[in-house]
């Protein structure tokens, strides 16, 4: 029994912060909306039960460029023509996953990379914590929802290269159409991260008789049918890019925006830069929080004292500098080299300003930052890293829990004239 629940402390931990840092959606029944989340009527969430539509009626008509949220829309709409409240059915899709799946998918993929309970729990907080993922869950969550999911895909990619199990790669690309009916364009960063991986297995991997396995007819054959089987049920919003539409040509011939609020500075400090401690200032310099300056000294401290040997941080080394240079958008050094991207590499014009990039920052340093916990031998420093580092993250969700972040972290009530 007493082993048990030393195996499943992990996780009662990271779900307890979870639960206590978000404690309003899981307690209050008001309504949570701010900026792009938007609150719908019962009858509105109802309605989203019908097939795909090709076209929207707004602007007077145009292409539905969200073509892709169509299935998570008409399960939300069934389950409220089933009953179901519409305000929890928006919590189960949105509000619980970011609370709870987030610091549970990066502990699973820090584990499996640092095998350490400590490092990993302390990855978890890291990356959860961070004020570019508190920030990103304060507007569009359909974006957050993906940024929960993330680390579960990338695990399970690293799986399959790693154990050759074609069922990891199964897993992988479940998950990955999951994020594709909330967020199809943060979806393409985690595409660009599998195949840097891609990339970085093969270089190290480099050995004919590897190769040769990989091509076994068995697994190339089921990697092709279930990679034509998840276009196939992707061709219901795929199609809207072959199809002439001024919306999708405005998208992306869009100039660059943005370059005045980020810098290399906030990169390197993984600090967004309308974080301002308990308030969120935007289009402004905030300045660092006491909470982050700590944050690059140790990344440092981390590859000085790196295990050479494990390729995977290696990797997440590159992800994370990787991050800090397309985060700092147009600014010094190589200051041309983001618009180059922008403009000729496809599916980038999706990103004119470069805030998105934090997320390579944020599971970068989750990994490499924790993996000093393992490099420390004496058991007193060990536990007094591990209590510094996870106390400056969860410094950051105080304005969650009173609330002085507002935005999404305050319920809101519809007046009794409206009602």
């Amino acid at each position: 029994m007493i082993g048990k629940l030393k195996n499943l402390s992990p996780f009662i931990i990271i779900f307890l912060f979870g639960f206590v840092t978000h404690w309003q959606w899981f307690i209050n029944d008001g309504i949570f909306t701010y900026g792009d989340t938007i609150w719908s009527t019962h009858s509105k969430v109802s309605e989203l039960v019908d097939f795909p539509n090709l076209m929207s009626y707004s602007n007077l008509g145009s292409i539905n460029i969200a073509l892709s949220i169509f299935p998570i829309d008409f399960i939300q709409g069934l389950l409220v023509k089933c009953g179901i409240d519409k305000d929890l059915v928006f919590k189960l899709f949105f509000l619980f996953p970011i609370a709870l799946i987030t610091p549970l998918s990066s502990y699973l993929l820090a584990y499996y990379i640092l095998g350490n309970k400590l490092a990993s729990i302390t990855a978890s907080s890291i990356f959860t914590y961070c004020t570019p993922i508190i920030v990103g869950t304060t507007g569009i969550l359909t974006s957050s929802v993906v940024v929960a999911i993330s680390p579960l895909i990338i695990l399970y990619f690293i799986k399959f290269f790693n154990e050759q199990k074609i069922s990891n790669l199964y897993i992988c690309l479940l998950i990955t159409a999951i994020g594709i009916s909330y967020d199809v364009r943060f979806v393409f960063l985690v595409y660009l991260i599998l195949f840097l991986y891609f990339i970085y297995f093969s270089i190290i991997n480099f050995k004919y008789k590897y190769i040769k396995e990989l091509l076994d007819f068995k697994i190339t054959w089921s990697l092709l049918f279930f990679l034509i089987l998840l276009l196939f049920l992707n061709l219901y919003w795929i199609q809207i890019l072959f199809l002439p539409s001024d919306l999708i040509n405005q998208i992306e011939t869009r100039s660059l925006w943005g370059s005045n609020l980020v810098s290399l500075t906030h990169s390197l400090f993984l600090n967004h830069s309308i974080w301002n401690n308990s308030t969120l200032i935007p289009f402004l310099h905030n300045p660092i929080p006491i909470s982050s300056i700590l944050i690059p000294f140790f990344f440092i401290i981390a590859l000085i004292n790196i295990n050479k040997k494990n390729n995977l941080l290696i990797f997440f080394i590159l992800l994370s500098l990787l991050g800090i240079f397309l985060t700092k958008m147009d600014h010094f050094p190589f200051i041309n080299i983001y618009e180059w991207l922008y403009i000729n590499i496809p599916g980038f014009s999706f990103f004119r300003e470069s805030s998105k990039f934090y997320f390579f920052i944020a599971i970068g340093y989750s990994i490499v930052i924790s993996s000093l916990i393992i490099s420390i031998k004496n058991s007193v420093l060990k536990y007094l890293f591990f209590i510094i580092i996870n106390t400056l993250y969860l410094i950051n969700s105080l304005p969650l829990i009173n609330s002085e972040i507002d935005t999404m972290y305050v319920e809101r009530h519809i007046p009794k004239d409206y009602q």
